[in-house]
């Protein structure tokens, strides 16, 4: 919501700034939202080539959120960006697991799945790169939650058959997917670890943090 309008999840993204003073120093926040939701690492284009699966829903990738990115940068901080950007902490996700929905709900087996794993990673290592050429020196790449957790994956593949849950009444091949997809990835950052010796590249455990909410929902309030 912006200025009292109303803007679609699956369009263009949001920006938002504050600033705050702290004591006798200037503290400034700055926050830009540059997601879509909805969105996939690989173009549309890629999908229905390559996988036959249709993203009717959005068109605005990875790859089309960081030309969003590129020209922000240079209508906001153009020329001294770099150094501007260089002090940044840069969030490069969670971004890949609507791939897996998209295919899954139009018919594609575990195994199909499996196998965009690989270009969806590296989709997203490009798209770090991408970040790191912008003057990034410290990215969060984070993982897939637990998917098979989530409402609408459980809505969308439920079945009568008990064995194909967890004890937390999660779907376990759609988490195993995840796990599969969230190895891979660790492994494309410790890679890039190597070229860029001087960045920070961390990976985000969405997995098991959303893991360790069920473990304590009790504690927590939640039953």
């Amino acid at each position: 919501m912006k200025n009292g309008s109303y803007r679609p999840p699956n369009q263009a993204p949001i920006g938002w700034c504050a600033r705050k003073s702290l004591t006798a120093s200037i503290f400034r926040i700055i926050h830009v939202a540059s997601w879509v939701a909805g969105a996939t690492a690989l173009s549309v284009e890629f999908l229905a080539e390559n996988n036959n699966v249709n993203t009717a829903f959005t068109n605005s990738s990875l790859s089309v959120q960081l030309d969003w990115m590129s020209s922000h940068f240079q209508t906001t901080c153009s020329p001294d960006c770099r150094e501007k950007l260089s002090k940044s902490l840069f969030l490069v996700g969670e971004i890949g697991g609507n791939e897996f929905f998209y295919g899954l709900s139009q018919g594609k087996t575990m195994e199909e799945s499996r196998r965009m794993v690989p270009a969806v990673v590296q989709t997203i290592i490009h798209g770090v790169k991408r970040v790191i050429s912008f003057g990034a020196t410290r990215i969060i790449v984070p993982g897939n939650f637990p998917t098979g957790c989530h409402l609408i994956f459980l809505t969308k593949f439920m079945t009568n058959n008990s064995t194909a849950y967890d004890e937390y009444h999660c779907l376990k091949d759609l988490n195993n997917i995840a796990i599969f997809y969230n190895n891979h990835l660790q492994q494309a950052i410790d890679e890039l670890k190597k070229d860029y010796p001087n960045i920070t590249l961390i990976y985000g455990d969405y997995y098991n943090a959303f893991l360790w909410l069920l473990q304590n929902a009790v504690n927590l309030g939640k039953s």
